[in-house]
């Protein structure tokens, strides 16, 4: 039976995850984003093209990828809420976050935590990149690095830029994530990943547990999915540009 894996978000970072992931004979792959292509996309979503601008991004990568994919391919459209959260990550052995807002990404972190599903997040603004994987129970959860959502203004893509050979980078390094928690390798869960495109250096370090995480410490207070913990007044809920 293939492993299921689930992808949150197909935009600059998800994009080159998903791309490298459909080669994996061993798994069933689900495209989550109810985003849709824009021009302004192209250069940094190399499997799209002008024929693409205004489709939904899942359903037209699951059609360019189904020809030559070795994994199985599904689409879902629609957005990832505190609502739905639970039932996309449903079944799913390995969750992969590719959003661009921090709210989903605590959404995604969240509810892996609670239904012991492991997780890759992914990170990309300007020169620099990210990945994460956590195996819950066992590593640090991304709560245990980044603790809540940011209050009042904080960098995006739109506002710093982003050099787009860094998240073709970081889609890999992702993809490979996944393979790891896939393959039990237990020493790389909790473990991020840094890219510096400046001075291409590379950085790796094991995140530490937090005892008092609100999420996975000693006396958690995260047991549930609730709404109004993902709505910081800058962090609207959403998919990858």
């Amino acid at each position: 039976m293939s492993a299921r894996v689930v992808l949150v978000g197909l935009g600059g970072i998800g994009h080159p995850c998903a791309l490298a992931l459909a080669q994996c004979a061993d798994i069933s792959l689900v495209f989550l984003d109810d985003d849709r292509v824009e021009r302004s996309n192209l250069h940094r979503l190399p499997a799209f093209a002008e024929q693409h601008i205004g489709r939904y991004k899942a359903e037209a990568l699951c059609e360019v990828l189904a020809p030559s994919a070795k994994a199985g391919l599904s689409v879902a459209t629609e957005r990832l809420t505190p609502e739905t959260a639970a039932a996309a990550i449903a079944g799913a052995s390995v969750v992969v976050e590719g959003s661009d807002n921090f709210a989903t990404k605590f959404l995604v972190a969240d509810a892996c935590a609670l239904a012991a599903v492991p997780s890759v997040h992914g990170a990309a603004i300007a020169w620099t990149g990210t990945a994460l994987s956590v195996r819950p129970k066992q590593s640090a959860c991304y709560r245990c690095l980044f603790e809540d959502l940011p209050e009042g203004e904080s960098l995006d893509c739109s506002s710093a830029g982003i050099f787009a050979p860094v998240t073709a980078l970081v889609g890999a390094l992702m993809a490979q994530a996944t393979r790891d928690l896939l393959a039990h390798k237990p020493s790389l869960a909790g473990t991020i990943t840094r890219f510096d495109a400046r001075d291409g250096s590379f950085r790796r370090h094991v995140v530490r547990r937090r005892h008092d995480c609100a999420l996975c410490g000693d006396m958690p207070s995260i047991l549930s999915i609730d709404r109004a913990r993902y709505l910081a007044p800058t962090c609207a809920m959403g998919a990858s540009p």
